[in-house]
């Protein structure tokens, strides 16, 4: 049973070395977890900014199309204002 899961920490700690970017650091366990901790930290960080810029961008167009439709609408009345005259 313990045997089995060292084996299974080691097959982890190899998979997650395996997916972090190389380095001249030491391999130990705890630089292992600290370098995955420090990846993960930015790749978050680079997801809420990616986020941040495509919700930004979306307000942007949205708010660019709620203006057209209130000039089309403000116009829309002026004219249905002139034909009632």
């Amino acid at each position: 049973m313990w045997q089995r899961r060292r084996s299974h920490l080691r097959s982890g700690f190899e998979k997650l070395q395996q997916v972090l970017p190389q380095t001249a650091q030491r391999n130990s366990k705890s630089a292992i977890l600290d370098r995955g901790k420090c990846g993960m930290r930015s790749r978050t960080h680079a997801s809420v900014l990616f986020l941040t810029v495509t919700a930004t961008t979306h307000i942007q167009t949205l708010q660019a199309a709620f203006n057209k439709c209130s000039s089309e609408r403000e116009m829309f009345a002026r004219q249905v204002e002139e034909l009632r005259r």
